[in-house]
Order: structure tokens, then sequence, then C-alpha cells
């Protein structure tokens, strides 16, 4: 499902903050509602049908979250009327 109009722009973007790698991926999209924001990790959290194709499960942004937990790190998003930005945040990883 993409929410960001021909035309936008998807960044992606990594670096080193402390002891944390962090991921983000920004869009120039609509954004999520505010009332939203707190329920799209959920299983199922139906953010707006009018947006989706209705070949989304509702899952994947919960499997990431997971995946993310299980890593030690974190999976958040940000938003306004001018898009989004998920942040991937992994431990760093150190060599010997």
């Amino acid at each position: 499902m993409w929410h960001t109009p021909r035309g936008g722009q998807v960044t992606l973007r990594a670096e080193h903050r402390g002891g944390d790698v962090l991921f983000t991926v920004a869009d120039t999209g609509s954004g999520i509602a505010p009332e939203h924001l707190n329920h799209i990790f959920e299983r199922f959290y139906p953010v707006d049908s009018a947006r989706t194709r209705g070949d989304g499960s509702g899952v994947c942004l919960t499997i990431a979250r997971g995946l993310a937990t299980r890593m030690g790190g974190s999976l958040t998003v940000s938003s306004n009327s001018q898009g989004s930005i998920f942040t991937l945040a992994l431990l760093a990883a150190h060599s010997h």
C-alpha cells in the first residue's frame, strides 16, 4: 500500500548514534492521523480502509516491531500531515 503520491519522496537513512544504529524511512505522504499513531503496531488494526487496496493483512508492523524487540531494539513512528517517519533502532555490533 502506497501512501506517498506520485512525485513525493521516500528517504532511507542509517546513522550511528551512541551505541545504536538508527534506520529511518521517511515519506512525504499524507501522514497518519494522531488517533491512529498509538495503535498502528497492534495486530489487525485498520488505520484507514479508504486508503488501502484491501490486500493488507494488518500484521506487518506488528511483526516488524516484534522482531525489533527480540533483537534488543525498537521500532517507532512519528507523523504529521506532511508524512511519516519510521525509526528502527538496533544495538550496534562491536568488533573485537
